[in-house]
């Protein structure tokens, strides 16, 4: 008998072969505990690259319990639309979108599988790390960025936003927009992907990950994993414009788009705090554009001299 496929890991590449690869190499290289435990998972690999290929690094590498499906694009879909299109491929029951800059934790893969087998969640959320690169070392420069102690399962939108306010000084404010701690079941992912077109459109100014999950209308069951099982890349914009004032604004532009959307859907599960404190983010964003702005300004003032 065939043993079913629990798990794909979907990535949507564009322009970072270099990144790209590390992120494979995270997978590929935990195929040995996969053996050991007798999973099988997929990665699909949506490659939306203009120029670059990234087919002949997938050829690299050979698996036993890891398969590779490739998808090229013919023409440019841009973030949200190749997101879309490679979970829709996806033959897993559970969908793990992965940010082709970021890279899964060693034991990772075992861990959402076992949490996967024993509770049957709806979506799951992974703890992360932070990291930079250091030349050719990774370092890792926050540990446990929600600073948990032990996993947590919210069964109601109004536990999951109760979970949001309480970590919302730690990093949920854009946690809650990262792309790859997010984990979803495909049923999820059928039912939900409406919300997606509906409240966002293809904008890069949207989460498509985001809104599967926080614009339901139906409770999800959500299990929250305390351990970091992603290394989460920081400072990397490459999807956005190499510009650090417009960068800003863009991400100033999704995260009103998300707050906005969620409190037009979930009102009834958004407390006075968690608006507050939404508010109050608002305002550090404006402050930290207005100084970025700033500093162009003086920037070419000087350099005119």
């Amino acid at each position: 008998m065939e043993q079913r496929l629990l798990l794909s890991i979907c990535i949507n590449t564009y322009n970072r072969q270099k990144e790209f690869k590390q992120c494979l190499e995270s997978i590929v290289r935990q195929d040995g505990d996969l053996i050991k435990h007798g999973k099988k998972i997929e990665i699909v690999v949506m490659d939306d690259n203009e120029k670059e290929n990234v087919k002949k690094i997938i050829k690299e590498y050979k698996t036993k319990n890891i398969s590779i499906s490739y998808i090229k694009s013919k023409n440019r879909l841009g973030m949200v639309r190749g997101i879309v299109k490679a979970c829709e491929v996806a033959k897993g029951e559970y969908i793990w979108i992965l940010s082709d800059d970021d890279m899964i934790c060693s034991g990772g893969i075992v861990k959402v599988l076992q949490v996967i087998k024993n509770h049957k969640p709806d979506s799951i959320l992974c703890n992360i790390n932070h990291f930079k690169e250091d030349g050719n070392k990774i370092k890792v420069v926050k540990r446990n960025c929600l600073n948990l102690q032990k996993d947590i399962l919210t069964k109601t939108n109004k536990q999951l936003f109760h979970f949001l306010e309480t970590k919302f000084l730690y990093a949920v404010d854009w946690y809650t927009y990262a792309m790859s701690p997010t984990i979803i079941s495909k049923k999820l992912f059928i039912k939900n992907k409406y919300t997606i077109e509906k409240y966002n459109g293809y904008s890069i100014f949207s989460y498509p990950q985001s809104a599967l999950r926080y614009y339901s209308h139906d409770d999800i069951f959500l299990y929250i994993i305390s351990d970091p099982l992603i290394l989460f890349r920081v400072n990397n914009f490459l999807w956005q414009s190499t510009n650090e004032l417009k960068t800003v604004i863009d991400y100033n532009k999704c995260a009103n788009n998300f707050w906005d959307n969620v409190f037009k859907i979930q009102p009834q599960n958004i407390s006075f705090k968690l608006k507050l404190l939404v508010g109050i983010r608002k305002i550090i964003r404006i402050i930290g554009i207005i100084f970025i702005y700033l500093k162009e300004i003086l920037r070419r003032f000087f350099l005119s001299d």
